[in-house]
Protein backbone atom coordinates (compact mmCIF):
# COMPACT_ATOMS: atom_id res chain seq x y z
CA UNK A 1 0.00 0.00 0.00
CA UNK A 2 1.14 3.58 -0.88
CA UNK A 3 2.01 6.35 1.83
CA UNK A 4 0.83 8.88 -0.91
CA UNK A 5 -2.47 10.59 -0.51
CA UNK A 6 -4.53 9.70 -3.54
CA UNK A 7 -6.81 12.09 -5.42
CA UNK A 8 -9.95 12.00 -8.02
CA UNK A 9 -8.66 14.62 -9.87
CA UNK A 10 -6.26 13.96 -12.70
CA UNK A 11 -2.62 16.61 -12.16
CA UNK A 12 -3.30 19.29 -14.05
CA UNK A 13 -0.82 20.45 -16.48
CA UNK A 14 0.87 24.31 -17.06
CA UNK A 15 -2.06 25.56 -18.98
CA UNK A 16 -4.64 24.76 -17.05
CA UNK A 17 -2.70 25.68 -14.16
CA UNK A 18 -2.76 29.38 -15.41
CA UNK A 19 -6.33 29.33 -16.48
CA UNK A 20 -7.21 28.47 -12.79
CA UNK A 21 -4.88 30.97 -11.65
CA UNK A 22 -5.98 33.63 -14.00
CA UNK A 23 -9.83 32.74 -13.08
CA UNK A 24 -8.91 33.60 -9.59
CA UNK A 25 -7.34 36.61 -10.11
CA UNK A 26 -10.66 37.73 -12.40
CA UNK A 27 -13.00 36.87 -9.47
CA UNK A 28 -10.64 38.61 -6.76
CA UNK A 29 -10.77 41.82 -9.03
CA UNK A 30 -14.53 41.70 -9.11
CA UNK A 31 -14.59 41.16 -5.22
CA UNK A 32 -12.07 44.57 -4.86
CA UNK A 33 -14.29 46.29 -7.23
CA UNK A 34 -17.74 45.70 -5.63
CA UNK A 35 -15.75 46.22 -2.17
CA UNK A 36 -14.55 49.43 -3.23
CA UNK A 37 -17.92 50.44 -4.85
CA UNK A 38 -19.74 49.03 -1.65
CA UNK A 39 -17.34 51.49 0.47
CA UNK A 40 -17.85 54.35 -1.50
CA UNK A 41 -21.56 54.24 -1.26
CA UNK A 42 -20.95 53.91 2.54
CA UNK A 43 -19.24 56.87 2.51
CA UNK A 44 -21.56 58.84 0.57
CA UNK A 45 -24.30 58.04 3.01
CA UNK A 46 -22.75 58.87 5.59
CA UNK A 47 -21.80 62.61 4.28
CA UNK A 48 -25.18 62.45 3.54
CA UNK A 49 -26.12 61.51 6.48
CA UNK A 50 -23.44 64.21 8.60
CA UNK A 51 -24.93 66.50 6.61
CA UNK A 52 -28.62 66.28 7.44
CA UNK A 53 -27.69 65.88 11.10
CA UNK A 54 -26.30 69.26 11.33
CA UNK A 55 -30.03 70.43 10.50
CA UNK A 56 -32.59 71.78 13.07
CA UNK A 57 -35.74 70.36 12.83
CA UNK A 58 -37.52 73.23 11.17
CA UNK A 59 -35.10 72.95 8.50
CA UNK A 60 -35.63 68.86 8.58
CA UNK A 61 -39.47 69.97 8.45
CA UNK A 62 -39.23 72.22 5.40
CA UNK A 63 -37.45 70.03 3.23
CA UNK A 64 -40.44 67.17 4.56
CA UNK A 65 -38.34 65.26 7.03
CA UNK A 66 -37.94 64.55 10.75
CA UNK A 67 -35.25 63.53 13.12
CA UNK A 68 -36.29 60.08 12.76
CA UNK A 69 -36.07 59.94 8.77
CA UNK A 70 -32.13 61.19 8.18
CA UNK A 71 -30.48 58.01 8.54
CA UNK A 72 -32.87 55.77 6.37
CA UNK A 73 -33.19 58.63 3.46
CA UNK A 74 -29.35 58.82 3.73
CA UNK A 75 -29.09 55.38 2.06
CA UNK A 76 -31.41 56.58 -0.30
CA UNK A 77 -34.72 55.55 0.98
CA UNK A 78 -37.54 58.02 -0.17
CA UNK A 79 -39.39 60.14 2.26
CA UNK A 80 -42.29 58.87 3.81
CA UNK A 81 -45.05 61.84 2.24
CA UNK A 82 -47.86 59.32 3.26
CA UNK A 83 -49.13 56.18 4.84
CA UNK A 84 -50.14 55.03 1.22
CA UNK A 85 -46.82 55.57 0.40
CA UNK A 86 -44.33 52.49 -0.38
CA UNK A 87 -41.92 53.93 2.34
CA UNK A 88 -44.48 53.94 4.99
CA UNK A 89 -44.36 51.47 7.38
Amino acid sequence: MSNHATSNFAPRGDAQATLTVAAVVRRLARLCTSAFAWLKDWAAADAARQQLEMMNDRELLDIGMTRVDVRRVARGAPVRDEPDSPGWF
